[in-house]
């Protein structure tokens, strides 16, 4: 067994950042890592070792050492983005550095200590939680969005901020403006100067100090407060109970004052602490691009956004892959003993996919026992396999009335890694494993995208599979391509969904129709045509076309027929050094 590769902590790191950042004389966070890199003070195995997808471990922790650096006064980063060296730090050596941070530290807690009485607050963030904290841990905020509320002074009263609220936000219903006001009064008038924040994302949680008053933006998140922040990652499990469990709390902004001395604590451990990675979902393969005839770079996107937002939904027109993709691609990032897949249909209901109460017969009584449904059954497994993803596909998700269904987990959606009482087992709070990942899938022939409620919106991110786009729109001709079957499949294809553009555009006809063994015949293809795909243009387009019209319009001879007046009327293929036509 090898040992543990060693890295350098936050106030290791000191020293190669100032150094990088006084040789470059400014740039963005990138181009100061690539200098550390060029300086090389450290070995390419310890440049390699990942924090996550989006940086090694020394880059995101150069990151912190940045943020140090600042609060010593020795960069700045006045230009949003660019980072600059201050003349403070233009002689200093490396030695005068640890002994420097120390005293910074040391006087930070006397400064705070002497500040007086004050409060400790948690800052959540919307659905886009990851990319939010990454925001605020780097440009050094915490935010509310503001979308609609205006400038309005740091310190205004509760009654001045609730009447802009009523005003402003008259399309959310009452009790949710009761919320928002709470949430910006705390944030604009209650929060201080030196105030300890936390900020949470599944099971990583980070703290900061307040600094200076609330500010309002222009662009989106309007109200913005500057943190300093501790260059620590805490697991969740380490906060006091009041922050690391809010059940069923829709404030965005939390008061902790009762654990503030706790939040300190954490706040002022040493900077060595490892931080918390969380597992990568891994990136497409050759062979699963080939499996599902879909290029690389898309699939890629597709696990990133389920990475990054752990539940996703996509949708499109019959046949275009939702489900067969949804499998490859669960079985290829969990394994297929970690993958499960159920079905929504007008009847379920939350008591068939959670949990509820079922009749069972024992010595001939008749009783009921709580049992549990498939989400109920794969979110334990999930809780007791951390290390590893496991992936639930919902198929036909729009078919079942989707808030009926999920009930109270609605909430888990948004906010992963809180605790919620349950309908049946109030006493057992409930929380969705961070490493349990849904996939949805919608055809928007059943039923339109465009009758999905805003909640559902909210909270999956929606990839769409069309016909006439990509990668849909190759998937037949890669296919054909790969067996070495006639291109005139996807050329038919194409034709008929051409004359179902426009106002038709929902009920164009995707590839798989086609990549059935039996349509490499002409029977097959004939039986198809005829069973399949003209009985499902029947039913879409009842009330714009009837029978007769479907089949003259839409019947594969008439298909035929125009895939051949086109390649009549297309100018001849240009012969490779031939001589011009005169």
């Amino acid at each position: 067994m090898t040992d543990a590769l060693e890295l350098p902590s936050v106030r290791g790191l000191l020293w190669p950042t100032l150094r990088a950042l006084i040789a470059l004389g400014q740039g963005t966070k990138a181009e100061i890592y690539q200098q550390i890199v060029r300086q090389g003070a450290f070995s390419a195995e310890q440049f390699e070792a990942q924090h996550n997808k989006r940086a090694t471990k020394i880059e995101y922790r150069s990151w912190w050492a940045l943020s140090e650096l600042k609060g010593m006064g020795l960069a700045d980063n006045k230009e949003h983005g660019l980072w600059a060296a201050t003349p403070a730090a233009i002689g200093l050596t490396e030695d005068q550095i640890v002994p420097m941070h120390q005293e910074y530290l040391r006087q930070r807690k006397v400064e705070r200590d002497l500040g007086g009485e004050r409060r400790a607050w948690l800052v959540r963030t919307g659905p886009d939680g990851q990319e939010t904290i990454e925001t605020w841990l780097s440009d050094g905020y915490v935010s509310l969005a503001a979308v609609h509320l205006g400038e309005i002074e740091p310190g205004s009263t509760k009654d001045k901020i609730l009447g802009r609220v009523q005003e402003r936000y008259e399309h959310v219903e009452y009790p949710q403006r009761r919320a928002l006001a709470e949430d910006y009064y705390a944030f604009l008038t209650l929060m201080r100067d030196g105030d300890p924040v936390v900020v949470r994302h599944d099971d990583a949680a980070w703290i900061g100090h307040l600094i200076g008053s609330p500010g309002y933006h222009s662009e989106v998140p309007r109200l913005r407060f500057q943190v300093e922040w501790a260059a620590v990652e805490a697991p969740v499990d380490t906060l006091p109970p009041e922050a690391a469990s809010l059940p069923g709390s829709p404030r965005l902004v939390v008061d902790l004052t009762g654990v503030r001395e706790a939040i300190e604590m954490l706040s002022n451990q040493d900077l060595t602490l490892e931080p918390s990675t969380g597992a990568s979902l891994p990136l497409a393969t050759d062979d699963l691009a080939a499996e599902v005839n879909m290029a690389r770079a898309w699939l890629d996107e597709y696990i990133d956004l389920l990475e990054a937002r752990r539940q996703i939904i996509v949708y499109g027109p019959p046949g275009t892959g939702k489900t067969y993709v949804a499998r490859k691609v669960a079985r290829h990032v969990a394994g297929e003993d970690r993958v499960s897949v159920v079905q929504f249909h007008p009847s379920y209901a939350y008591e068939d996919f959670f949990e509820g109460l079922r009749p069972v017969t024992v010595e001939g009584t008749v009783s009921y026992e709580l049992s549990p449904g498939p989400l109920r059954r794969i979110a334990a497994a999930a809780a007791e396999d951390p290390s590893n993803p496991y992936v639930l596909i919902i198929d036909e998700i729009n078919r079942a009335d989707i808030a009926k269904v999920f009930g109270e987990l609605y909430y888990l959606l948004e906010y992963r890694g809180d605790r919620i009482a349950l309908q049946y087992s109030p006493e057992q709070p409930f929380s969705l494993p961070k490493n349990l990942y849904l996939i949805g899938t919608m055809n928007t022939a059943d039923r339109s995208i465009a009758l999905v409620d805003a909640a559902i919106r909210r909270r999956f991110p929606f990839i769409e599979m069309h016909p006439s786009e990509e990668p849909v729109s190759s998937v037949l001709a890669s296919y054909l391509k790969t067996v070495g079957g006639s291109a005139e499949r996807a050329e038919l294809l194409a034709e008929l969904n051409s004359q179902l553009l426009g106002k038709l555009r929902e009920f164009q006809i995707g590839p798989s129709y086609l990549m059935r063994d039996e349509a490499a015949t002409e029977d097959g293809l004939q039986r198809i045509w005829r069973y399949d795909i003209l009985p499902l243009l029947e039913e879409q387009l009842y009330g714009s076309h009837d029978r007769e019209q479907v089949h003259s319009n839409f019947g594969l001879e008439a298909i035929r027929q125009a895939v051949a007046r086109k390649k009549s009327q297309s100018p001849p293929e240009p012969v490779a050094g031939g001589e011009p036509e005169v």
